[in-house]
């Protein structure tokens, strides 16, 4: 059964994509993959690793909290326990596609 986050992250990949006119196939060569893999993440057949998601996001220039839907009330209280800015998109979009020798 798929999951409904599954699907919605797939969604916003595909009308990020759509937004800058990109096609799949050029999707699938900035994150390594195959266009019928981008096919399967855009309908949430398939999950997203987050390493690829990693790559989706900067070439798709945003940041990676962007294909999460936000969180309910209820859903930040529980995540802000363990983060006080949960349910809170802070980071900026992506500059460069990999990342800095600070990162790794």
């Amino acid at each position: 059964m798929t999951d409904p986050v599954d699907i919605h992250v797939g969604q916003k990949l595909r009308k990020r994509r759509l937004e800058l006119g990109m096609t799949q196939p050029e999707l699938a060569r900035a994150v390594g993959v195959r266009f019928q893999q981008i096919q399967k993440y855009e309908t949430g057949q398939n999950r997203i690793a987050a390493s690829r998601l990693w790559r989706a996001a900067g070439a798709l220039n945003v940041p990676v909290c962007h294909f999460f839907p936000p969180f309910s009330d209820e859903t930040a209280e529980t995540a802000g326990k363990h983060r006080p800015d949960a349910g809170r998109c802070q980071q900026k979009p992506m500059k460069n596609r990999g990342l800095s020798p600070d990162d790794r």
